[in-house]
């Protein structure tokens, strides 16, 4: 019986790694990679954000990274906030940047954002997410379910339901 059972695992992880192997062997091949990397994204030769990170990679239009910092600034030059998450994709010619996993976005005022999933658009300068944020706003701790802003975290629109407590 114990054999059975050994045998039958085995055949299922073989089958399992089989399967990864198909899949993994149908995403495109990266055109470029990178690690430990800087650069900027302009409009009008006027800087918007920089982004360092520890792994780029170009597939078609889209740029991937891993491990990385958004530094935003404003329309003089100035640093307003910093983004820090996991994974993201930039799509420069659309003017789009996602990011996925732990985000923290800190403003230079010091107020601060949490969220799983974040989404700049370069024509609005807006940041936002349909997914549940945490702000933490002077002295105020706000949960939400989304959120629309600007990167500076100054002009913020909570979505859904609205949750506020003081911080101690």
């Amino acid at each position: 019986m114990n054999r059975i059972f050994l045998l039958l695992i085995l055949i299922l992880g073989i089958s399992g790694c089989q399967e990864e192997n198909k899949i993994s062997n149908t995403l495109p091949k990266s055109e470029q990679e990178a690690y430990n990397i800087i650069f900027d994204l302009k409009r009008f030769s006027r800087r918007e954000i920089e982004i360092k990170a520890t792994e780029v990679s170009l597939r078609n239009d889209t740029t991937y990274v891993f491990d990385f910092m958004i530094t935003f600034f404003d329309d003089k030059g100035n640093k307003t906030s910093e983004l820090y998450a996991d994974s993201g994709f930039v799509i420069e010619e659309r003017g789009i940047m996602s990011a996925y996993g732990d985000i923290k976005v800190i403003s230079t005022t010091g107020d601060s954002l949490h969220a799983s999933t974040l989404r700049w658009e370069e024509n609005k300068n807006l940041i936002y997410s349909n997914h549940p944020v945490i702000l933490f706003k002077k002295d105020k701790i706000i949960r939400a379910q989304g959120l629309e802003a600007d990167p500076a975290l100054r002009h913020i629109v909570l979505k859904g339901k609205v949750y506020g407590e003081d911080q101690q």
